[in-house]
C-alpha cells in the first residue's frame, strides 16, 4: 500500500514496540503496525488495534498481578452464574464482566480483590449474593482455580 501521506513510501507489515498511556499508565509492548518503509509513518488495521490493545492490558494486568480475563471466567463458572448474575453479585454494571473475560477491559484493584474473596470462601459468595439478592444455583466448594499467581493481600 502506498504512503502518499508523506512521500512515495510503501507500507508494510513490521512488529516494534510502541508505547502506550492507559489511564495514567505507560506501557510498551511489541505490537504488528503497518509501517512506511521510506518515512516512518504509522498505522494500525483495526485487527492490529484489536491486538495492540489485548497486549497491553494483558500487560497491564500482569504488572498489577490483575487476574486474567480466563480466570475471572473461571470463577464465574464455578459459582454456576452468567455474565449478568456475576454482574449482579459483584455490584457491576452491565456487560462489565462481558468486557472483563473479553480481555477489552480489564478490571480495577478493588473489584479484582473482591473477586479474589469470593474465590478463597464460598461463604464470602454467599454473603454477597444475600446482600445483592442473587441465588447461587449450587453449593459446590469453589476450586482452586485461580492459583496460577498468588499474593496474600490484594
Amino acid at each position: 500500500m502506498k504512503c502518499g501521506r508523506r512521500c512515495d513510501g510503501e507500507y508494510g507489515e513490521v512488529v516494534e514496540p510502541q508505547a502506550f498511556k492507559v489511564r495514567g499508565r505507560e506501557v510498551t509492548v511489541p505490537v504488528s503496525l503497518m509501517k512506511c518503509d521510506a518515512c516512518g509513518d504509522i498505522m494500525y488495521s483495526p485487527e492490529q488495534m484489536d491486538r495492540a490493545q489485548k497486549a497491553v492490558y494483558a500487560e497491564i494486568r500482569r504488572r498489577e498481578n490483575l487476574l486474567a480475563p480466563e480466570e475471572i471466567a473461571s470463577l464465574r463458572l464455578c459459582l454456576g452464574l452468567k455474565q449478568e448474575e456475576f454482574e449482579r453479585l459483584l455490584g457491576l454494571g452491565p456487560k462489565t464482566v462481558v468486557r472483563w473475560e473479553s480481555g477489552r477491559v480489564f478490571q480495577s484493584k478493588a473489584a479484582d480483590a473482591l473477586m479474589r474473596l469470593v474465590q478463597a470462601d464460598r461463604a464470602n459468595a454467599v454473603r454477597l449474593a444475600d446482600w445483592n439478592g442473587i441465588t447461587l444455583p449450587y453449593n459446590p466448594p469453589l476450586r482452586r482455580t485461580l492459583g496460577r499467581r498468588s499474593r496474600s493481600a490484594p
